[in-house]
């Protein structure tokens, strides 16, 4: 992440991020489990959750940068998702998704702890769609896309039940999508990797969680 913050910018081409981040964690002995990732005119967006495949778009300045980035290390994985305004402060519109992403990411964690159960977590993710939005991604999952997968209430797709118990030591992925409407266009994403213990959660990332400006 904070190569993509040093390295983006404008006049590149989409699919040079995945050198960017690569680079930056195969020399600690990395490898590559995902790097989605999507770039789209603040003032007018196309794409409001990380694309799978990186396209030829040359990145312009006024341009969002929304991540989901993944890798492993011996078979450890971890992911982190952060929004990137490159050239530009990030829009009022941009920063109300960012304000309601971040609240619910840390009312999530706020009620993970050994014998919380995914009930406790809609109940958590429910200010999303109170604050007028809703969600495009799934809203949590194991590491390594393992079970519990869930989405809140209002955008329940799969057979996930509420009364999943979450233990010491389970590794999830917190990661709300907050969209605008169903179409996804409008939207970004916050989150990261996260250690569940007897009290709250650990986290496994030192990289702040902000709405960051390139350049």
């Amino acid at each position: 992440m904070r190569a993509l913050e040093r390295e983006v910018r404008p006049g590149m081409h989409e699919h040079e991020l995945a050198a960017i981040v690569e680079g930056a964690y195969l020399r600690e002995g990395g490898v590559n489990a995902i790097h989605f990732m999507a770039t789209t005119p603040m003032s007018a967006p196309e794409i409001g959750v990380p694309s799978q495949i990186p396209s030829s778009r040359i990145i312009e300045r006024g341009d969002i940068l929304i991540t989901e980035i993944g890798a492993e290390w011996w078979g450890y994985a971890g992911q982190i998702h952060r929004a990137y305004a490159i050239g530009a402060d990030p829009t009022d519109a941009y920063i109300e998704l960012h304000d309601v992403a971040v609240e619910a990411y840390q009312r999530i964690v706020d009620v993970l702890h050994d014998g919380a159960t995914v009930a406790d977590v809609l109940d958590a993710a429910e200010v999303i769609h109170e604050r007028g939005f809703t969600i495009f991604d799934d809203l949590l999952h194991g590491t390594g896309q393992l079970p519990p997968i869930i989405q809140t209430r209002r955008t329940k797709r799969g057979d996930w039940t509420e009364d999943f118990v979450f233990r010491e030591d389970m590794v999830v992925v917190v990661q709300p999508n907050v969209v605008n409407d169903s179409t996804g266009r409008l939207g970004l994403q916050v989150g990261e990797t996260v250690r569940i213990t007897k009290t709250g959660i650990q986290r496994l990332h030192d990289y702040p969680m902000r709405f960051i400006r390139i350049g």
